[in-house]
């Protein structure tokens, strides 16, 4: 039971992840002008926790299983670092696609 429970905690971790990728990589694609760490975070971490609360609530109505709290905290393992990922990759597109002297300007 032991490698069951550490393969869903994993497998937890991963699925979040590929969430945390999608709804980062629409924040930063979409986004009309450029936006503050900040406020590219909170949208994101919004809808990464409601998946994963609702992936919980939806484990009350399964024969067998339940609202597991730890688990909560894999999820957002896997959804933090993918939009910690992503929002440096664009931090680093945008400083190497700035046109020269940009930094002087102010």
């Amino acid at each position: 039971m032991w490698v069951g429970t550490n393969v869903r905690r994993v497998a937890h971790t991963v699925e979040f992840f590929f969430v945390g990728l999608f709804a980062s990589v629409v924040v930063v694609c979409f986004s009309r002008r450029p936006w503050s760490v900040c406020s590219r975070c909170v949208p994101v971490l919004l809808f990464c926790a409601a998946c994963s609360v609702g992936d919980q609530v939806h484990k009350i109505f399964v024969p067998g299983r339940h609202f597991d709290v730890i688990d909560l905290g894999f999820d957002a393992a896997g959804y933090v670092t993918a939009m910690l990922s992503v929002l440096l990759a664009a931090a680093l597109v945008r400083h190497v696609t700035r046109p020269i002297g940009a930094h002087a300007r102010r």
